[in-house]
């Protein structure tokens, strides 16, 4: 099993940084910015770098459950048979309509065709 504080810390860091990165990005091309340049105008350097910043921790965020991941894998406790304590399945299969009662009455090649003269 894995440290559910760590899994409890690395959630809400990769949330909070995937919103850093990418809404400076929907702001910057609402107002007009191009895409793929080499060099930001002025005016929009802080949103470029908020987003850079924001990349940066998501990336972090990311290689943070890998690693306690590997962790766990290595030092971690065997998980029970119920490590969630669950009563049973908290979810059922469809059923099933029986076969019977569906009968076949009209078939597509036996379609009326009509003529033009």
């Amino acid at each position: 099993m894995y440290p559910e504080g760590l899994g409890k810390l690395a959630a809400p860091s990769a949330s909070s940084a995937f919103n850093l990165t990418f809404f400076p990005q929907f702001i910057l091309g609402y107002v007009g910015m191009p895409r793929r340049y080499y060099q930001y105008p002025p005016e929009f350097q802080m949103l470029n770098v908020l987003s850079t910043a924001g990349a940066t921790i998501l990336g972090v965020g990311y290689l943070f459950p890998l690693v306690y991941l590997i962790w766990s894998l290595k030092y971690g406790e065997v998980a029970s048979d119920n490590p969630w304590n669950a009563a049973g399945l908290e979810w059922k299969p469809p059923r099933r309509r029986p076969r019977s009662t569906f009968t076949k009455t009209r078939s597509w090649t036996s379609r009326p065709t009509t003529t033009t003269s």
